[in-house]
């Protein structure tokens, strides 16, 4: 039983972190299209493209970073303050009644009691840090392979 509700909750994280992903690679793409002229300019100037794929890449590290420490230590502080003794009952959100539900022989309760600490918080910076930097790598490459006359253009 165990195993599949550990198999449940990596699901559950593979999800999260793939919607993660593609914001944080629609964001850093934005804003990659909208500073083409910046970046053609900075590469004009003389800077490598490493430094301008390093730039890229950075920022969308900081912004899941200060997205992680808004999520984890406001609301997620807010969260287990408000509901860690009592728990989130699913089944009365929902407007159910029953106690819980089994799915392949696994019982799954409709009441979570949410819980944080340093250890979550760490493997949290630690997932969104390689998460924004595998989901820029793209946007970073195309800044990176910018020609500065064409990116100067209008």
């Amino acid at each position: 039983m165990i195993e599949m509700k550990n198999r449940f909750h990596l699901i559950f994280l593979a999800i999260v972190l793939a919607a993660a992903a593609a914001g944080i690679a629609n964001t850093s793409m934005m804003s990659t299209v909208e500073r083409t002229r910046e970046f053609g300019m900075l590469l004009a100037s003389g800077l490598r493209p490493a430094r301008v794929i390093r730039m890229v890449l950075m920022e969308s590290v900081l912004l899941g970073l200060i997205g992680v420490l808004m999520g984890s230590l406001v609301v997620g502080s807010l969260l287990v303050l408000f509901t860690g003794r009592t728990g989130i009952n699913y089944a009365l959100l929902a407007g159910m009644e029953s106690a819980d539900i089994a799915f392949g022989g696994v019982s799954i309760s409709y009441v979570i009691y949410p819980r944080f600490g340093p250890r979550q918080l760490l493997l949290g910076f630690l997932a969104v840090t390689l998460t924004s930097v595998v989901a820029s790598t793209w946007a970073a490459s195309l800044t990176g392979r910018l020609e500065p006359a064409k990116a100067m253009r209008p």
